[in-house]
């Protein structure tokens, strides 16, 4: 049971840490993942896909 936790943990910070256009691996480093309890994520699409939070609609509106 721990070890299916600990793998759900670890694939919701990779997640978070590409919100913020970070590398998952980031996820690493000594109490990063409080600073991700309280980073913005990115409002556009980076490299790691589209913002979950914004629409492509916000998106236009913003760059119009």
């Amino acid at each position: 049971i721990f070890v299916a936790f600990g793998w759900i943990q670890v694939a919701q910070n990779t997640k978070r840490c590409h919100d913020v256009n970070r590398s998952g691996v980031y996820q690493l480093i000594p109490f990063y993942t409080i600073y991700l309890l309280f980073a913005e994520g990115d409002k556009f699409r980076n490299q790691y896909g589209p913002s979950p939070k914004y629409t492509n609609d916000e998106e236009d509106q913003i760059w119009n």
